[in-house]
């Protein structure tokens, strides 16, 4: 009688979910060089070449009157050895974890882990949307100019309906809980953007806000971006821009100054779509060990089977200088969403 009592509410709520997802890998050849070592090559396979694969679960319950009780579970993997996550340090359900809820004319609230509105406007207005491979955008945003992860824990967000055409994403990260002594604050952040589509064209703002004190220092960083795209038909144009100061509580010869810009297309060719993309960003601070510049270009173009499953190419370069830190990636590779 237990176990059919246990068995019983399961079976019910999972006729209310959907499990989703994508594995992604591809084969190629892996390229680094720095100023002080020889370069090397390798050769692999590798999972999320265009997307970091990964698996989901997410459900709705109507509760009546334009209100829905809603949830998501996703966990990142790496489908080329079958560990989870990201990289090591990333939770089971790294990728998102939230409960709330839903109307369509309020929009939505959720609590949990979430994926950031500064994260999803810098992948969305390129057109490789979702590579942590690929995307010059990335590589100068995520890898060393914005900080904090493009997911937040213990974070409550608000998304607004489309207001004709124009929508508000909020977050509110409480970071690491730590209500007082000299990390207080640690990780707390706010996170949010305004963007507006049209029938041909986007428009976008984004800011990040968070507080990265260690030890009383008072370190915080203040990021913000524009982007807007336009289709040609022929051709998507997408351009973003991104500026981030880091300061430091009474020591100002600490801070630092970021800015990242891309331009990038996405160009229709046959069954499939050319994407091509530049970034260039630069750090000024007192760290001689740190890169003041990188540059990076990517050249892909994806082939689609159909709806679910396409075949890709990519060319990837990231090079820093003073000190030089260059990586080359040539990749073939098949993506399959279910």
């Amino acid at each position: 009688p237990l176990v059919l009592g246990l068995l019983t509410p399961l079976a019910y709520a999972q006729s209310q979910v959907s499990i989703y997802g994508t594995i992604d890998e591809y084969v190629g050849t892996v390229r680094s060089a720095t100023a002080t070592a020889p370069a090397s090559t390798a050769g692999v396979v590798n999972s999320g070449g265009m997307t970091t694969s990964y698996i989901g679960f997410r459900g709705s319950e109507d509760l009546g009157g334009d209100l829905k009780a809603i949830f998501n579970l996703e966990s990142f993997l790496r489908a080329d050895t079958g560990v989870i996550g990201r990289n090591d340090a990333d939770a089971f359900w790294g990728r998102l974890a939230i409960v709330g809820l839903e109307s369509k004319g309020w929009g939505s609230v959720t609590l949990g882990r979430h994926v950031t509105p500064y994260a999803l406007v810098t992948g969305n207005f390129s057109p490789l949307t979702g590579s942590t491979t690929f995307s010059p955008s990335f590589a100068t945003v995520f890898k060393g100019n914005v900080l904090g992860d493009t997911r937040m824990n213990n974070s409550v967000r608000y998304v607004t309906p489309n207001w004709g055409g124009f929508v508000v994403d909020s977050l509110y990260s409480f970071g690491s809980e730590i209500s007082s002594g000299p990390n207080a604050h640690q990780n707390s952040a706010f996170d949010g953007s305004v963007r507006y589509e049209g029938n041909r064209w986007s428009v976008a703002a984004a800011t990040r806000q968070i507080d990265l004190n260690t030890n009383s220092n008072g370190r915080k960083q203040k990021s913000y971006m524009v982007a807007a795209s336009y289709d040609f038909g022929v051709a998507q144009l997408y351009a973003q821009a991104h500026d981030s100061r880091e300061t430091f509580a009474g020591n100002s010869s600490l801070d630092v100054k970021r800015r990242a810009y891309e331009v990038s297309a996405g160009v229709p060719i046959g069954p499939g779509k050319l994407g091509l993309a530049y970034a260039y960003s630069s750090i000024r601070d007192i760290d001689r060990a740190t890169p003041d510049r990188r540059r990076v270009w990517s050249v892909s173009y994806d082939y689609y089977l159909s709806k679910r499953t396409d075949l890709y190419v990519a060319a990837y370069r990231d090079l820093q200088s003073n000190p030089m830190i260059e990586q080359r990636i040539l990749a073939l590779g098949m993506r399959h969403r279910f």
